[in-house]
C-alpha cells in the first residue's frame, strides 16, 4: 500500500465487531480499504501486527444492490416500523449471501489470507476482533458512495 500522506487522508470509519465482552480478545483481524486496495493484518495479543501484501479489491455490489444496503442502513434501521417490513425482510435475506461473497473475497482469494483467518479463529472466534477501516480523501461523501466509485 502507499504510504499515506496525513495531510489528505481522513479516517472515515473503524467498524469493530467482537463476540468478547469481558476480556480484550486474543487476536485481531483488520481489515484496511484504501482507494481500490485492502490490506489484511493480524495481531495476536499485544504481539506487532502482521501484514499482507495490498492486494485489488473490487466490491462485488451493483447499483441496485448498493441502493437496497443504503436504504437498509441509513433509513430503515433508524426506524423500522411503518409500511416498508417486506422490503426489508428481502434485503435481510440478501445480507448473508453479500456477507459470504465478502469473506471469499478478503480471506479467501489469497494464501495470506486463508493464513490470517485460520490462525485467528483458532482459538474460536469469541477471542478474535474484526476490524474494517476505511481510509482515503472521504470528507464529502459517505460509505456507500465511495463503495459506488
Amino acid at each position: 500500500m502507499p504510504t499515506p500522506q496525513w495531510d489528505n487522508l481522513f479516517t472515515l470509519a473503524t467498524i469493530k465487531i467482537t463476540t468478547t465482552t469481558t476480556a480484550m480478545a486474543r487476536n485481531c483481524l483488520r481489515i484496511t480499504h484504501q482507494g481500490d486496495t485492502i490490506q489484511l493484518s493480524w495481531q495476536r495479543g499485544q504481539a506487532a501486527p502482521r501484514f499482507a501484501d495490498a492486494v485489488t479489491f473490487e466490491h462485488p455490489f451493483n447499483q441496485e444492490a448498493l441502493t437496497d444496503l443504503r436504504w437498509y442502513l441509513e433509513e430503515y434501521l433508524r426506524f423500522p416500523y411503518g409500511i416498508f417490513p417486506e422490503n426489508a425482510a428481502k434485503i435481510e435475506q440478501k445480507l448473508q449471501n453479500w456477507g459470504e461473497e465478502l469473506f471469499q473475497l478478503v480471506f479467501r482469494s489469497s494464501e495470506k489470507g486463508r493464513e490470517f483467518f485460520q490462525a485467528a479463529t483458532y482459538e474460536g472466534l469469541h477471542n478474535c476482533e474484526l476490524a474494517i477501516a476505511l481510509i482515503g480523501t472521504f470528507m464529502k461523501r459517505g460509505v456507500f458512495d465511495v463503495l459506488a466509485k
